[in-house]
């Protein structure tokens, strides 16, 4: 009896977002994620959430944002890939289990692909019908990919223009014979209601999709996977498909891929047209199950590998996997330098004193200047600059990783210096800044690196060890705490909470205003007073003052700077101004709906945190708490170290160099031991 009631209730997944949610079984009982495809509803599912319910599962199967009964936020960018898992993974924290068992369609196998992708800690196992999972191409977007595989008449490319498709959608067919008129009939209800855009800008994303997940170029899902699909679907036709799926693409991309299953005479809504064949493969037949994998009734008790528990990226490996995986040390093998070599000897000493520059070209249209010091074998150290800022500001730092062995490699980031600034605020996501760093790594040739960032630069750095902790070995953070993610309040919400609408970061928000404002000072005067301020107090900016009103500095040339030091920033600013950095700050409210994703995830990189005790963002309400209570370990469990240095500010990597540095090399250092 249990099996034939469908539960309904709904959801808030995301700020003013609420998803309508179909269940059925136990509430006890393991659940089962069923996501559905284009152009259907929870209501594609009823077949299996019978089934799933019969075997004591828990089903839920909810309307995707934009379809049926669950809301549908206007715009198209409200509909990555990225707000679409995040909503699953809230959902997830709504059903209150660790693990859930995914299965899905058409979209909703897409969606969820990429759910087993960037959060494989929540996905025990995972069922993929119709559409296979294809990897990221690093140098083609999807619609490119489409046109020159199928043309410009590929119906993806065709569903891009909003309203032509919606025009489109109003023609009479034949119900088919495993449809009732009941079924078409709820269909039609629900659609008439909603219409097709929201289904349909899953469609336009998909390019936007392919720049904000930059930073999972080659990474494999690793999730346990069965694969079913109908020999007549669509999908399965594409050209290159199934030599893909058949002849070893699918399986090394997704290596825990156990079985894929063609089901003949079958075409694309195989979980309606062929009910019960695919709930057996979903449960499992008892009956027909030897040697086969099968879902189990019971959540085994899958736990991460040795110190990275609650990771994002190696937590759904199997048993055998986990206890090979985690922080893999012997893979730094590869990428240090001869030990018997004297670190402290003359020829270290004068590879620290060489820079080298280069560019890299890390996204379509995008390259990095890149500086770098050391020898070329060695260990790689990256470092991550902040705003107003530049490579320069590691200076000191690649000298000392230099002298002891490490290639130091400092990048101007995107917007800044010598690299590639593309156009629009939306460019500068923390997704396209990691995304950079992910591919500089490629290009290194390294498994792992070691990083440190800096404001800006730690922010992007805490999220590279969020999103891929596989590429960091350990971290040095600096002046920059790492905060989670607030799951209803966003950045600048709870900045106006903490500090009011005169924060400084409310100032940047508006294109033009901060920019008119440091284009007022001469640079090198602008670059004194930044770099001198000394104010232990966040910068709050009432309309009647400016930035520079506001950071109490007279302009005097800071002891720890010289006029060349000053000179050169002012020169690099002088030709790229400062939007670049701005926009970083732009991007932040919509970084905040980015990574819903990872709403509640940790970081487990080992990591270093400095600080000084003058330093604005230590002194912002709240920090020091948080940093000196307990809060700050709760999310990034292995914090091995806080230093505060007494009498600094914020510009702590110049301001204190051979400090910074041998706390920087000291803490690297221990993991080549």
């Amino acid at each position: 009896m249990a099996a034939a009631e469908v539960r309904h209730r709904t959801v808030e997944v995301a700020s003013g977002v609420r998803l309508h949610v179909a269940e059925a079984g136990p509430e006890d009982g393991p659940a089962v994620l069923l996501v559905h495809g284009f152009p259907e509803l929870w209501y594609s599912w009823r077949h299996q959430m019978r089934a799933l319910a019969a075997r004591g599962f828990r089903a839920v199967a909810p309307d995707l944002r934009g379809y049926g009964d669950s809301d549908a936020p206007p715009g198209r960018d409200s509909y990555t890939v990225l707000h679409l898992v995040g909503d699953l993974v809230a959902l997830i924290a709504d059903v209150g289990q660790p693990r859930v068992f995914v299965a899905a369609h058409d979209w909703g196998a897409a969606v969820a692909w990429q759910l087993c992708l960037l959060r494989p800690d929540l996905v025990t196992a995972f069922v993929a019908l119709s559409v296979e999972y294809h990897p990221r191409n690093p140098t083609r977007s999807p619609v490119q990919t489409l046109r020159a595989v199928c043309g410009d008449g590929h119906y993806i490319c065709f569903f891009q223009k909003p309203g032509v498709a919606e025009a489109e959608f109003g023609r009479d067919g034949t119900c088919p014979a495993w449809l009732s008129e009941e079924d078409i009939s709820y269909y039609a209800e629900k659609f008439e209601k909603t219409g097709f855009t929201g289904g349909l800008n899953y469609y336009r994303c998909i390019d936007l999709n392919w720049e904000l997940t930059a930073p999972w170029t080659g990474v494999p899902i690793k999730v346990p996977t069965k694969f079913i699909v109908g020999d007549q679907d669509l999908t399965y036709n594409i050209p290159g498909v199934k030599d893909y799926i058949h002849k070893g693409g699918l399986k090394a991309c997704v290596p825990n891929l156990e079985d894929v299953v063609v089901m003949e005479g079958v075409a694309h809504f195989i979980n309606q047209e062929k009910p019960d064949e695919v709930s057996d493969h979903i449960c499992g037949k008892p009956s027909a199950s030897a040697g086969k994998r099968r879902i189990p009734a019971e959540m085994p008790n899958l736990k991460p590998p040795a110190g990275r528990a609650g990771g994002n990226h190696d937590g759904a490996l199997p048993l055998a996997e986990q206890a090979e995986d985690g922080l893999d040390f012997q893979t730094l093998a590869a990428a240090r330098a001869d030990r018997s070599i004297d670190r402290g000897g003359a020829l270290y000493e004068m590879a620290a004193a060489a820079v080298r520059h280069r560019e890299v070209e890390v996204a379509s249209g995008v390259r990095l200047h890149v500086a770098e010091s050391g020898p070329e074998g060695g260990p790689v150290a990256l470092l991550v600059h902040g705003f107003p800022e530049l490579w320069y500001s590691w200076r000191h730092q690649m000298r000392a990783l230099a002298a002891r062995g490490f290639r130091a490699v400092a990048p101007d980031l995107r917007g800044y210096g010598d690299s590639d600034a593309p156009q629009g605020r939306d460019s500068y996501t923390v997704l396209h800044l990691v995304g950079d760093l992910v591919a500089l790594i490629a290009d290194l040739g390294r498994p792992q690196v070691f990083v440190a960032g800096h404001d800006w630069g730690a922010v992007v750095a805490w999220q590279l060890c969020l999103l891929r902790p596989d590429l960091v070995t350990a971290h040095v953070s600096l002046s920059v705490e790492y905060q989670p993610r607030h799951p209803r309040m966003s950045v600048l919400q709870a900045v106006r909470v903490l500090c009011g609408d005169d924060h400084y970061v409310c100032r940047f928000q508006k294109p033009g205003v901060a920019e008119a404002e440091f284009a007022r000072l001469d640079l090198n005067h602008l670059f004194k007073m930044v770099f001198g301020m000394r104010k232990p107090a966040t910068i709050i900016l009432p309309q009647d003052k400016t930035f520079f009103d506001a950071i109490d500095s007279d302009g005097t040339c800071p002891p720890w700077l010289s006029e060349e030091d000053i000179s050169y920033y002012a020169d690099k600013f002088g030709k790229t101004g400062f939007t670049g950095g701005f926009n970083y700050y732009r991007c932040i409210d919509l970084d905040w709906e980015l990574t819903a994703p990872w709403t509640g995830a940790l970081i487990n990189v080992p990591t270093k945190f400095i600080v000084g005790d003058l330093d604005l963002t230590y002194n912002t309400p709240g920090v020091k708490d948080y940093i000196h209570k307990g809060g700050f370990k709760a999310n990034v469990p292995n914090l091995e170290d806080v230093v505060v240095l007494e009498g600094v500010g914020h510009f702590i990597n110049q301001e204190k160099p051979d400090e910074v540095s041998e706390h920087i090399c000291e803490f690297f250092s221990k993991f080549l031991m």
